[in-house]
């Protein structure tokens, strides 16, 4: 169950950036502050209702809850429902959780194609792992064509932004690439990240 799935802090970061209704504010902010404490009944009775009114951040959690079987049996059926809602909307957790699930086949089947896309979604709103995931996509050519400039550029933008592991990704790219090739897909990284840095 390795998908990293607590990365609760951005609601907290960004709660205020939405126009809640007071009671909607206080019902998410219950339930990220339950989740925090693990009190998990809390936190999935506060957000069930956000979630079934479209909250993509309530979404979010009740994904968490059903893929750790948290005051639930563990479904990864419903966890994949709940995270595509909140995917779809454009959360990038969401959209990382989806593209494991996708890529391990829980609760979805396994496609490779399905991973690759949702992992690109979130990497370009920044999510060095998701940068990682697709920087290592293009290279082995699993879910999309084998593109090692792409790889080289999209492992450059995930090293940058802290991902450690993209590093020695990166030069062993690198290492494949003629010299054109490499100022090519360093240009690329240059652009990339500007334009998806975190």
């Amino acid at each position: 169950m390795n998908l990293n799935l607590l990365k609760i802090g951005f609601i907290i970061s960004g709660i205020s950036f939405f126009a809640f209704t007071s009671s909607a504010f206080a019902g998410l902010e219950e339930a990220v502050t339950a989740m925090e404490k693990g009190d998990y009944k809390t936190a999935l009775l506060e957000a069930k209702p956000l979630a079934e009114q479209d909250d993509p951040k309530a979404q979010y959690i009740l994904g968490v809850i059903y893929f750790e079987g948290n005051a639930v049996s563990q479904d990864n059926k419903e966890a994949a429902r709940w995270f595509r809602k909140s995917a779809e909307q454009g959360l990038s957790s969401a959209q990382f959780n989806l593209s494991n699930m996708y890529r391990k086949g829980q609760g979805v089947p396994l496609n490779l194609e399905e991973s690759f896309k949702w992992a690109f979604l979130s990497a370009k709103q920044g999510d060095y792992e998701s940068q990682y995931i697709v920087g290592i996509s293009y290279f082995t050519g699993l879910g999309v064509p084998e593109n090692y400039v792409e790889a080289y550029a999209w492992l450059s933008v995930a090293s940058a932004n802290g991902y450690v592991n993209a590093t020695e990704g990166r030069d062993t790219v690198a290492s494949r690439l003629t010299s054109d090739q490499l100022k090519e897909a360093q240009k690329l990284s240059k652009n990339y990240f500007d334009a998806w840095r975190r």
